[in-house]
């Protein structure tokens, strides 16, 4: 976050999903991307956590309100995603504490600590899910080691961040995702530095003074090193609070 994936988008924030009369499973009128489908895919159903824990691809989490209805047999319109590379264990203690702490001395936005592999794009086809798992698995575990002091950023969901070390197998994992997205049909690629990726873990969002920026993050020492990275997630950010944005999918590298 706060990263290229967390730039503000100016669209007005749209009505999720148009609905349709609600059938059984067992109807004929369902379409082949219905309920089913969806569930085959590894959606959250009516019967929530329990069911995704059953399937086989991009691992589901927490899928509430208007995705539980896209579940359901709604039609689903076109959201907007980012993938995250999140923190574990100790660090991630560290890290949202220290973001925890910031916000409150700031009077700033708290959000989940994490590295953004890729933002923005745009789709209603939860397909390329199961394309990002493919991909996934074909990529091995690595580290990002961190920067030890912060950096003054220009933005608000880049204010002040740690930077991550361009490591190859970050690099390489960044732009094979790109190439997936922007080949892959009904999918919209929206990056706010298209020529330049910046891996960075945000600590800060908000609207500093540029003093207010340069005393904060000549104040932080970094609470973690190095991530340990065993996985990526595809999270929902709509033009919203960060408190709105949810992970839909856990894509797990072997």
């Amino acid at each position: 976050g706060g990263c290229e994936s967390c730039f503000r988008s100016v669209a007005p924030f749209a009505s999720r999903f148009t609905p349709v009369p609600c059938m059984p499973p067992s109807s004929p009128a369902l379409s082949p991307r219905s309920s089913s489908s969806l569930s085959e895919r590894g959606w959250v159903g009516r019967r929530g956590r329990r069911q995704a824990h059953r399937q086989p691809l991009c691992q589901q989490r927490e899928i509430t309100g208007a995705r539980r209805r896209k579940s359901a047999g709604l039609m689903a319109s076109v959201e907007q995603y980012s993938l995250w590379i999140k923190p574990s264990g100790a660090a991630e203690q560290a890290l949202q504490r220290q973001i925890n702490e910031l916000a409150r001395e700031h009077g700033t936005e708290t959000f989940e600590p994490h590295v953004t592999l890729f933002s923005l794009f745009e789709t209603a086809d939860v397909s390329i899910f199961d394309k990002l798992q493919a991909l996934a698995r074909d990529a091995g575990p690595f580290s990002i080691p961190l920067a030890k002091t912060a950096t003054a950023g220009k933005s608000f969901y880049q204010c002040v961040y740690l930077l991550c070390d361009k490591v190859p197998a970050l690099l390489d994992l960044h732009h094979k995702v790109r190439d997936l997205l922007e080949s892959s049909e009904g999918v919209t690629v929206k990056l706010a530095n298209p020529d330049a990726y910046m891996p960075h873990l945000s600590l800060i969002y908000g609207d500093l003074t540029d003093e207010g920026r340069q005393e904060a993050a000549a104040a932080i020492q970094a609470s973690a090193e190095t991530l340990q990275v065993t996985s990526f997630e595809v999270y929902a950010t709509p033009m919203s609070r960060p408190e709105d944005w949810m992970s839909v999918a856990k894509c797990n590298l072997s």
